[in-house]
């Protein structure tokens, strides 16, 4: 599940939980997480990083 920070007080209408600024909103429902951050609600942040996986080593044949 993806966690967001709240940026302005609300109470979740699908829940009934109320959050308060600075905690933790954790949802994977990709609609509700859109429609809280473009009114204001919450923030997205993208501070998954990424890394590129490595290749196998290849042992060296005797």
């Amino acid at each position: 599940m993806a966690s967001y920070k709240v940026v302005r007080a609300f109470t979740d209408n699908e829940t009934e939980k109320g959050y308060n600024e600075g905690s933790t909103f954790t949802s994977d429902d990709e609609e509700r997480v859109s429609f809280l951050a473009d009114n204001g609600f919450i923030k997205i942040t993208t501070s998954h990083k990424v890394t590129p996986k490595r290749a196998p080593r290849k042992k060296e044949s005797d």
